[in-house]
């Protein structure tokens, strides 16, 4: 059978019952996630599939299978990938600081010197403890490292945004609204970055996603922010800090959700982003000059000058760079044939044969 699409076939060549374990009875939990593991890295995603095996090392050390999976590990990387580690580290222990040091201003408590060193030692404890733990005999990468920052950074971002401008409206004493500010930031930031972790962990990601995803974020603060108050001119704060929520925020999910038809790498999202940076430059002194010859120029037009020289600056360097092909890419030559677990209907634990043509 030929054509563009991919097809697997399984033949099962014997199915040998396992002692100890009756075959009405369901597989031991170790050869479950065995199974589940060789299943993966049978269909080519050989990050979760170490994750995989790496879990079943942790907690069924004792297992007769463990040796199998470290033979699978050591072949699948022989090293972790930790190009992200050190960053997430300082991330986690910022983030832990940040919430111990702040829960006495939250709860109105009088900790003292004292009290306050104390609070911020057990924040830097257990972030240093968090980060071991979450990234112990685990990937981390850059591109799950940027993941996890942009999250945070983004949810922060809102969150601060929304209780500074909404938050006065239920709390009439400034001690109040400055302690419910205050937790609001801090739970977001812990939340944010747990839910991040959680959600990159066992996935498998390059830089150039995310970093694409920031530039779309940051231009859309930028784009927002001068149409708001340069273009519109709007005089409602709240309609203000809404377009500041949810214009970046779509830009985010749309340069995360489209990267692919771009394909551009984080080099090339970097230079592009230069070019913007260079308009915004070129406007502004544009502008100096219009100010100069027509003082009287509408206030707009300062605007429109330097959102439509940041737009040029970008496009100009996207053209550019139409060439530019500086993505590092692992090109993953798939098995044609695998041997992987099998199990029958009577319970029985065997082997298949796995061709995929």
């Amino acid at each position: 059978m030929r054509g563009p699409m991919s097809a697997a076939l399984a033949f099962v060549l014997f199915l040998i019952p396992v002692i100890g374990v009756p075959a009405a009875d369901a597989p031991p939990p170790d050869w479950l996630l065995y199974l589940e593991a060789v299943e993966t890295l049978a269909d080519g995603r050989e990050k979760a599939a170490a994750n995989l095996f790496r879990e079943l090392l942790d907690e069924y050390p004792d297992s007769y299978l463990a040796d199998r999976a470290r033979a699978h590990l050591l072949g699948l990387e022989g090293q972790l990938d930790r190009s992200g580690i050190v960053s997430f580290y300082l991330g986690t222990m910022a983030t832990t600081t940040f919430a111990a040091y702040s829960l006495p201003e939250i709860f109105g408590l009088d900790a003292g010197l004292v009290g306050a060193g104390l609070y911020g030692l057990t924040g830097v404890g257990s972030g240093f403890t968090a980060a071991w733990l979450m990234t112990k005999n685990r990937d981390w990468s850059a591109g799950q490292e940027l993941w996890t920052e942009l999250g945070q950074i983004a949810f922060m971002t809102n969150t601060t945004l929304a209780s500074t401008q909404w938050m006065g409206e239920l709390f009439e004493k400034e001690d109040y609204l400055t302690r419910a500010n205050l937790a609001v930031a801090t739970a977001s930031a812990a939340g944010s970055r747990s839910a991040a972790y959680f959600f990159v962990r066992d996935g498998d990601y390059s830089v150039d996603r995310p970093v694409f995803a920031a530039s779309a974020y940051v231009w859309g603060h930028f784009y927002s922010l001068l149409a708001t108050t340069g273009l519109l001119m709007l005089e409602s704060s709240d309609a203000i800090i809404a377009v500041q929520i949810i214009v970046p925020d779509a830009a985010l999910l749309a340069g995360a959700r489209y990267w692919d038809k771009f394909g551009w790498s984080a080099s090339r999202t970097g230079i592009v982003d230069v070019g913007g940076v260079g308009g915004i430059l070129v406007g502004s002194f544009v502008n100096l000059i219009v100010d100069g010859l027509f003082p009287d120029a509408n206030e707009r037009l300062a605007a429109v000058v330097v959102m439509g020289s940041a737009v040029a600056g970008k496009g100009i360097a996207a053209k550019l760079t139409g060439n530019f092909d500086a993505r590092s890419r692992t090109a993953k030559a798939l098995e044609h044939l695998s041997l992987l677990p099998a199990i029958g209907a009577d319970g029985g634990i065997g082997a298949a044969l796995r061709i995929s043509y």
